[in-house]
Formats: structure tokens, C-alpha cells, sequence
């Protein structure tokens, strides 16, 4: 039978909750029944079905015992749905009543359990309390279900790169803790590789002193809250051997540290389980802990009719996730990026990642939580359309840029092993956080806020030379303006792809010698910045792109970092140097500044995405001074011009190499 009024089919309305993909697949908009005057309370209505009543019944309870919520019924009658989502671990599923919140940006979702006392489908899944601490019993024995769960059933998961064991890890053995090298290690033995934040500080460390220390025993009451919780858990877990890196690294020691930090993505691509401690600021706050917010079940009833008792079902709301302190990290983000399976301790629940799928204990495991995933198999499974290049762009470096390092020096080893992986993938050529093969869509980065690198990172065409966030476009390029002759770095160490010394960019193309104002607001210009920024010991101040007797329709003038009006490019058709604005170093910030004004620089045109239009911004390069084609980039501009305009314009062919 269907239901009239919300369309779910069952064998019995009244007391049969359908199977999952028999539930309704309509927005509650499209019920036939006059929905908001029944909440109202304004209007009755004949029962239709035990889903529908119960949606009902939800709604009303929500609106008199949420206050935060009162504008969240008026949208819900439009905009909610009812979903049934799989839980890849119990394979059984999970009820989720979505519905768009007030601002109309984010959906609100709402977990149901089926009513249990009514004739309930096998296949739903009932979800209870959280265990009041993540160090009690029923949490361990979740993350061990989880484990073995995973272990089992998922053939993406059980599958790693290689028979790994890192140089160094630390055997967890009845006596105590103590450091073990690679060849001391029992074969076929797993290991737990943990995720932290660091800290201002580290109270204990392997050095080349305490290596032999370490190496005879480290007392559990010595190790930091956060490695004894990662100790207890790898226990709990049945595996004894864990991996730390400052007690698995020799800190201080820069060949050792070369050596083993290009190896994190065999560290943590190859380990059972990468156990992440989200909630810890620091080593010394464990996160094995009573939960200080818990959220709880509310309970409603529902009478289909006389004959019938009231059918019970309880529900509540999924608040998602707040941000922790390992999510900013820069270093966990790769460590997250590469693991097989992933379990975070977070504020109030445990979290699972693994490449086929995710768990969460507190039950939001919504699509919503799906697209910020940040596992790498699971996103190019999930995501194949983009490709590893709209990975990289969109999902790589978009975000890493907006995480925290406390070395800028460390920005390219921090990813290295993420790039290590894509370079397995695809076969390319890795150019300073860039790849070759769509240099072209990812020279096309912008910055949104400009600042002084404290030190030479990269070179001026990677998203690297520059501190602070930016972006870069997800979208691949519908025409290529520009043939990418060669390109190369030089690594400053022996991880290729790591830090950097130099590197250049040839290309070859018909660049347009223009003009960047800088100053107050100009003619078809878009205004950015206009408030002075001190802070920085420079002026921001709104610029322009003119080029010759083109009209530039809508602009976007992206300066990568504050410029000083400093050297001169040649003017072909005067036949004679002009003045121009390079890059300002950190030295300079308190020596020089920028004055309003007209700069000659060079457009590079890279790529045509519909009517947009991309090239980049150069000026002279004092790294370089001796040769006149050799420039550095100091913007990205992007109009919107009618198309073809730049195709039909006679600019002569040129090559240019950039630093």
C-alpha cells in the first residue's frame, strides 16, 4: 500500500515502518496535506502513515522545545526531506531528516530513531547514548568494532602500499615503552601512527642524547597525557607498536630529519590506523576524557487510531561538528590526507574515516560530512569528474593554504607526502606545489591576503612564494593562451618534493605590455583594499590593469604581495626602458614604500574560461637583472571581455622565462 499523503509504501500503514528505499523521496513540500496549518494547529487530518505521522509529530516537538529554532519550521515545510543513509559499518540504515535552514545556505539535519514499539524494518539501525567519557569501556569497544569491522569487510582498506615499518617506532610491551629500530620489529606486526599538535614546546624528545636511553625504556609516568592516551588506545586496540615522531625521529638531527620526513607518506599511508588527537592543543592535554557536551535524545508518540497504542520514537538534533586544533594544523592535514583508516578524538565523539567511508558516534555521517572528507582515496572514488589535477587544485592546496605552520620553511615538507602520493597516481612532474601537466590552470592562483615571506620559499610563479591564504580555480581551462616551454626546480634537500632553491617556468606566447595604476579608484576598475594597512609597513591601496586601446569591461587586479616601484622592463615600441614595480623583499618592508602612479608591467595571458580571461602580472626580477626576459610574477588579472577579443588582436609572439 502507498500512503496518501507523503507517498511511503508498506505492507501496513499503520504499523509497518517501510523498508528503506520504500520511504518517501519527496520534500515535505510536496506532501499532499496542508502542512503548515496542521503545525499551526489550525487544520486536522486523517493519518496516513507511521512515517508521515511521525515527521509530524517531530515537527511539532521541535517548534515547542527549541527556541533557537523558530523560524527553522516555516522553511522546513518547504525545503525538508527524508533520507535512509547507509551506515557502511552495520550495514544497516540510519534515518536523517534534512531541512534547509533559515539562511537558506546549510541544512539542519535531524535524527530519527523508528518508533520501537510498532512492527520496525530490520534494516534501520537504532542509535544510543554516547558513552559519557571517550576513556570508558563502550568507546574502546566502538573504535575496536570499527577496526575489526573495517578489517573484514573492506577490501579498499585492507590493501597498503607496501610491507612497511618506519626506521624507528615504539614497542608497547608489558614493561613499559621503549624505542625500536626497523630490523627489531616482528614480522607481519601492525602499528598505530599518531596525530598531534605539537605545542609551544615538547617535554620529551629523542635526541642523539637520549637515543640509547630510549632505546633501553621510557617510564609510562614520563610520557606526555596525549602519548599515554596513545598508548592506552593502541593497547586497547591489540597492536603494540606505535609510532611518534618526536620519539620515532632524532630531533635536532638534520640528516635524520631529511631522511625520515620524507618518508611520511610510507609512515602514515602504511599504518593500521592513524589515531588523531583533534581535541589536544598541545602533548600534555590528553584526549581520553569525559565529554563536556553530550547531546540528547528527545522523546515524542504518535496514535495512528484507536485500536492502536501510541507509537514511541525518540529523535535529536545532529549539531555539527565544531573546529578542533588539529583541523588548522598544516601537518595533519596530510597525515589525515594518507591514512588508510582514520580515528580523531574529538570534543564530543569519535570520528572514522576510511576509504569506504565514515562514522561518526555521535551519528552525523550526512552527505555534508562526506564532501569535507579529506581521505585521498575516498575522494578521487567519490569525486572522479575532478581527476587528481581538480583534486589538487580544489581539495589540496585550497585548503592547505588555509592551514597553520609554525615555520613558513616547512610549507612544501609539509605536504610532501601528499604530493608523493599524486606523483604515484599520475605520473607527473612536481614544480614547488604545482603540477606540469596543468601548470597552465594552476599558475592561476590568487592571493587574499598579501604579506612579506621572511625568507626566499619559492619562486614567484608558486603559490609558495607568497605567506597567507589563497586560491586557486577549480575549474579546467576551456582554451590554453600559452605553450609551457620547460619547467624545472632545484630541491634544497634530498626529499624531492620538498623545499626548493630556484626554479623557472619558460613559456612562450603573445604577452601585452599595459600599464598598472596604483592609487585611488580608476575607470572600469575593480576597487581593492582601499584602507591602508600599516601593519604590514606598506600602503594597500586600489589598482588597475589599462592595456592600449583595449576596454577592459570588468576587472579583477590580484596583487600577490606589496610592490615598490623599483627597475624597468623594455618598451618594445619606444625601443627603451620604462619604469616598473617588482616584488618588495622582507628587509625592505620598513625602507620602502609605493607612491600612486602609472608602472609598465607585462600580461602573460594563461587560460580562457568561458568569458573569463587569466594572465599573469609581471615586473623585472632583481634575481635576474642581468637578463631582460627573465621576469617575476607580482599578480594574477582576470576580466570579462567579449570573446575572442584577445585571439583577433595582433600581439607579437614572445618567450619569457620566469623566476
Amino acid at each position: 500500500m502507498q500512503c496518501q499523503i507523503c507517498g511511503s509504501k508498506s505492507s501496513n500503514l499503520s504499523k509497518i515502518w517501510p523498508h528503506p528505499s520504500d520511504i518517501t523521496l519527496l520534500n515535505l513540500n510536496d506532501w499532499k496535506i496542508d502542512l503548515e496549518n496542521i503545525l499551526d494547529g489550525s487544520s486536522t487530518h486523517t493519518p496516513g502513515c507511521v512515517v508521515c505521522e511521525t515527521i509530524f509529530s517531530l515537527l511539532i516537538d521541535t517548534k515547542e522545545n527549541h527556541s533557537d529554532l523558530q523560524t527553522f519550521r516555516h522553511f522546513t515545510c518547504r525545503t525538508a526531506f527524508l533520507r535512509a543513509h547507509f551506515d557502511p559499518f552495520s550495514q544497516n540504515y540510519v534515518l536523517i531528516l534534512n531541512a534547509l535552514t533559515a539562511s537558506l545556505t546549510d541544512f539542519f539535519p535531524i535524527m530519527i530513531n523508528p518508533p520501537s514499539n510498532t512492527l520496525r524494518n530490520d534494516k534501520y539501525e537504532s542509535r544510543n547514548k554516547i558513552p559519557v567519557s571517550s576513556d570508558s569501556p563502550e568507546a574502546f569497544g566502538l573504535a575496536k568494532r570499527l577496526l575489526d569491522t573495517c578489517r573484514r569487510e573492506h577490501l579498499k582498506c585492507a590493501s597498503c602500499q607496501m610491507d612497511y615499518v618506519p626506521s624507528r617506532v615504539l614497542h608497547l610491551d608489558h614493561e613499559g615503552v621503549r624505542l625500536v629500530l626497523r630490523s627489531e620489529v616482528k614480522e607481519g606486526c601492525d602499528y598505530v601512527a599518531l596525530s598531534y599538535c605539537w605545542g609551544n614546546s615538547q617535554s620529551l624528545i629523542t635526541t642523539k642524547y637520549t637515543l640509547e636511553s630510549h632505546r633501553t625504556g621510557i617510564p609510562l609516568e614520563a610520557l606526555p597525557k596525549v602519548f599515554k592516551d596513545a598508548v592506552n588506545v593502541t593497547r586497547r586496540l591489540s597492536m603494540c607498536y606505535l609510532w611518534i615522531d618526536a620519539l620515532c625521529i632524532i630531533q635536532g638531527d638534520q640528516e635524520d630529519w631529511e631522511s625520515e620526513s620524507g618518508q611520511m607518506e610510507n609512515v602514515y599511508g602504511n599504518a593500521e590506523l592513524v589515531l588523531a588527537a583533534a581535541i589536544s592543543p598541545n602533548p600534555h592535554d590528553g584526549f581520553l576524557r569525559d565529554r563536556a557536551y553530550l547531546p540528547t535524545w528527545r522523546y515524542a508518540s504518535i496514535k495512528m487510531n484507536t485500536r492502536i497504542p501510541r507509537i514511541k520514537f525518540t529523535y535529536r538534533l545532529l549539531a555539527r561538528h565544531k573546529g578542533e586544533p588539529l583541523d588548522s594544523r598544516a601537518w595533519a592535514f596530510q597525515e589525515r590526507f594518507l591514512a588508510r583508516r582514520y580515528l580523531a578524538y574529538r570534543d564530543g565523539c569519535m570520528m572514522w574515516e576510511c576509504r569506504e567511508g565514515i562514522y561518526c558516534e555521535c551519528g552525523f555521517f550526512a552527505e555534508q560530512l562526506h564532501a569535507t572528507a579529506t581521505n585521498l582515496d575516498y575522494m578521487l572514488s567519490s569525486r572522479p569528474q575532478m581527476g587528481p589535477a581538480g583534486l589538487w587544485r580544489a581539495d589540496v592546496v585550497g585548503v592547505y593554504s588555509k592551514m597553520a605552520l609554525t615555520f613558513p620553511s616547512d610549507k612544501f615538507v609539509a605536504l610532501s607526502a601528499v604530493a608523493s602520493r599524486f606523483q604515484s597516481i599520475t605520473g607527473d612532474t612536481y614544480l614547488a606545489g604545482l603540477w606540469k601537466e596543468d601548470l597552465a590552470n594552476q599558475l592561476c592562483w590568487r592571493t587574499s591576503k598579501r604579506s612579506y615571506p621572511e625568507s626566499f620559499y619559492a619562486p614567484s610563479w608558486s603559490w609558495a612564494s607568497v605567506d597567507g591564504k589563497f586560491g586557486i580555480g577549480t575549474h579546467r581551462a576551456e582554451s590554453v593562451l600559452s605553450n609551457i616551454l620547460d619547467a624545472s626546480v632545484v630541491p634544497s634537500t634530498i626529499n624531492r618534493f620538498g623545499p626548493v632553491s630556484d626554479g623557472f617556468v619558460r613559456v612562450r606566447g603573445k604577452p601585452i605590455l599595459a600599464e598598472l595604476h596604483i592609487g585611488n579608484s580608476y575607470v572600469n576598475a575593480t576597487q581593492i583594499n582601499p584602507e591602508p594597512d600599516h601593519a604590514n609597513g606598506n600602503i594597500r591601496q586600489n589598482c588597475s590593469i589599462v592595456i592600449p586601446d583595449v576596454e577592459c569591461q570588468d576587472m579583477d587586479c590580484s596583487i600577490d604581495v606589496p610592490l615598490i616601484a623599483d627597475g624597468f622592463i623594455f618598451d618594445p615600441a619606444a625601443g627603451k626602458p620604462v619604469d616598473s614595480v617588482r616584488r618588495i623583499f622582507h628587509t625592505e618592508r620598513d625602507v620602502y614604500s609605493i607612491r600612486p602612479g602609472a608602472y609598465s608591467v607585462w600580461l602573460f595571458p594563461l587560460i580562457r574560461y568561458r568569458f573569463e580571461f587569466y594572465a599573469l602580472i609581471l615586473g623585472p626580477s632583481l634575481r635576474r637583472p642581468d637578463l631582460s626576459d627573465h621576469f617575476e610574477r607580482v599578480g594574477l588579472l582576470m576580466m570579462r571581455n567579449p570573446p575572442n577579443w584577445y585571439e583577433e588582436a595582433q600581439y607579437e609572439t614572445r618567450e619569457f622565462t620566469l623566476v
